[in-house]
């Protein structure tokens, strides 16, 4: 499982220029199962307080389009995730005998993501848009299922059978545009952003197929600029006004805000949307 922090240069960001180019998701509901409260969330930044949940979902008939058994331990909002959806989260993952193989709950904030994006076995990313923000839920992956190979941190289980149990939290606050959104992962609270503002920014970026065509890492340091000097790509100079400090983001641009009709070399076709998870690691 390729496990990405969600924080947030070369010639992805800079060669954007704002007038590049001109512009241009279905899924099942969950059927319902009796209702098991087995964890409290404080708040968004705080983790499952009870976390004795169950292991054993053999007896279940419940089954998500993607074949895999599962339970409603908490029912949540009417809001379904959806393709495309963005979604913080807290997790434990246990196999068949209830060992605790790895888990978000040492992590003071959840989880956060946007499916479709490959940052999670496939198998999981595609189950996931069939519930609701707020739900928590156990989902089980068969030890014989093709993807279990997607997890290579779970060599030493011998590919035993796992149970994913997933505490999904609210809908993530989000703001839109002239078609750029905004999702946060997590709000700071810190000092705003303002226009001529030295920043630096931790980020992956990734194309329309979800694939990462340009990241920060590459360099090892966050990617520096100055805020509203056409020195990164339009969509994002357009929303860091509204960011602070230590804010943690997916930022979602169309085409004619990201590389318009030329693309970027062979990283980003034409008319492509692309999608950025970012942190604003500092302001100068």
């Amino acid at each position: 499982m390729r496990v990405i922090i969600l924080f947030i240069v070369g010639l992805a960001l800079v060669a954007c220029s704002p007038d590049a180019g001109e512009s241009k998701k279905e899924s099942v509901v969950p059927q319902k199962t009796e209702v098991k409260d087995t964890g409290q969330l404080n708040s968004d930044t705080l983790s499952i307080q009870d976390t004795s949940s169950m292991t054993d979902i053999s007896d279940t008939n419940l089954v998500t389009t993607t074949g895999l058994m599962y339970q409603v331990l908490r029912e949540g909002a009417d809001e379904k995730i959806g393709e495309g959806g963005v979604l913080k989260f807290h997790y434990e993952l246990k196999d068949k005998n209830g060992t605790v193989i790895k888990s978000s709950l040492k992590n003071v904030h959840p989880y956060g993501m946007k499916l479709g994006l490959e940052l999670v076995p496939k198998i999981l990313d595609k189950s996931l848009v069939e519930f609701n923000y707020g739900q928590k839920i156990a989902l089980k992956i068969p030890s014989q299922h093709p993807e279990m190979e997607k997890f290579p941190e779970l060599a030493h289980t011998e590919k035993d059978t796992l149970i994913y149990e997933i505490d999904i939290m609210p809908q993530p606050k989000t703001l839109e545009r002239e078609g750029v959104k905004v999702s946060w992962l997590y709000e700071s609270g810190a000092v705003k952003v303002d226009s001529g503002d030295v920043i630096g920014i931790d980020y992956f970026a990734f194309d329309e197929a979800g694939n990462i065509f340009n990241t920060s890492r590459d360099n090892g340091v966050p990617y520096e600029f100055t805020v509203g000097k056409a020195q990164i790509v339009k969509g994002l100079d357009m929303i860091f006004a509204s960011l602070r400090q230590g804010d943690k983001v997916v930022v979602e641009i169309p085409a004619k805000h990201a590389f318009g009709s030329k693309g970027l070399l062979d990283k980003v076709g034409p008319n492509e949307d692309v999608t950025y998870m970012l942190t604003i690691d500092y302001k100068k």
